[in-house]
């Protein structure tokens, strides 16, 4: 998976899961080192996606680092990680995430973190995001995540 063209890995990312449990264990550090450095965004993206999938609680601190990417979809495919594995530790890094974020624009993913906050119960950001519901810069589809996190 090292060497291969950028979809002969993807391909192989993706496969991981349909893998017998004990063979997947011996993937996750693969998957790790490529979903923290590698080049290409699509690889980082599908290894996060994977992880998520096989419900790897470790990647975690991973996938909270991964919201800085500048890949759009790699910050949906950490999103989505922390949604199948929906650990504590996730909230204070999302919550961060969310307040640095632009609340004027459509973003999906703005939209996500915040239903993903909601899911766990993450109460710290309820005054910040009722005064960001109020707020008439606030895009409609984030006020909407918004309720739905209340």
């Amino acid at each position: 998976m090292r060497f291969a063209s950028s979809g002969e890995r993807k391909r192989a990312i993706r496969r991981i899961p349909q893998l017998k449990e004990e063979e997947q264990a011996d993937f996750v550090p693969l998957l790790t080192e490529f979903a923290e450095s590698d080049l290409d965004s699509s690889i980082r993206e599908n290894c996060l996606t994977v992880l998520g999938q096989l419900g790897h609680k470790e990647s975690a601190p991973l996938c909270a680092m991964a919201l800085k990417d500048k890949s759009p979809d790699v910050v949906r495919a950490a999103l989505g990680a922390m949604d199948e594995v929906r650990t504590v530790e996730s909230g204070p890094a999302l919550a961060s995430w969310v307040k640095e974020a632009d609340f004027t624009e459509n973003n999906p993913n703005l939209g996500a973190a915040i239903r993903l906050l909601g899911k766990l119960e993450y109460a710290e950001l309820a005054d910040f995001l009722k005064t960001k519901s109020v707020d008439n810069q606030t895009h409609s589809e984030t006020r909407l995540a918004i309720l739905l996190y209340f």
